[in-house]
């Protein structure tokens, strides 16, 4: 879940398929920490 944060933090945009991939996961907190970032990352580029 702390790379999945920290993905989203960085910003870089070669993160998105791998936190696109994380919103499956079986987990829900790093679901909800893949969502943050990839809306942290869409935000990024605004």
């Amino acid at each position: 879940m702390i790379a999945v944060f920290a993905l989203g933090e960085i910003g870089d945009v070669r993160a998105v398929e791998p936190l696109s991939q994380a919103l499956a996961d079986e987990v829900e907190t790093v679901r909800k920490v893949a969502k943050e970032a990839l809306e942290n990352i869409k935000a990024e580029k605004s």
